[in-house]
C-alpha cells in the first residue's frame, strides 16, 4: 500500500514496529522521532502521534484495525500502518514532542 507522501517523513521504518494490541505502537527511541503513517478506512493517508497511550488494535470489523490514542480519546478505523521517523530540517510544522 502506498502510504502518501508527508514533507515531515525521513523514512519508513518496518523494523521499529512493536506490533498490534500494544502501546505504543513504534518503539519509543529518544534519538529518532518516530509516527505512525497510515490509511484510513476511507483511503486518507494520514499522520498519527507514536506515544504510549496510543495503540493500534484489531477490531474484528470490515476495516480490521483501529487506532486509538486514548489520552484524547480519539479513534481511527484503519487498513495499514507503518513506522516513519519525522525530520525536524524537512518538517514545516513545529516537530512533535518526546
Amino acid at each position: 500500500a502506498e502510504f502518501g507522501v508527508d514533507p515531515c517523513i525521513d523514512e519508513r521504518v518496518d523494523s521499529a514496529i512493536r506490533g498490534i494490541n500494544t502501546g505504543p505502537f513504534c518503539i519509543q527511541d529518544r534519538s529518532k522521532n518516530y509516527i505512525i503513517r497510515a490509511i484510513t478506512a476511507d483511503g486518507r493517508r494520514i499522520t498519527l502521534f507514536n506515544d504510549w497511550t496510543a495503540k493500534i488494535r484489531q477490531s474484528g470489523d470490515m476495516w480490521q484495525y483501529e487506532y486509538e490514542y486514548t489520552h484524547y480519546y480519539y479513534r481511527e478505523n484503519i487498513v495499514a500502518a507503518v513506522c516513519a521517523t519525522a525530520d525536524a530540517v524537512k518538517c514545516p510544522c513545529k516537530p512533535f514532542d518526546k
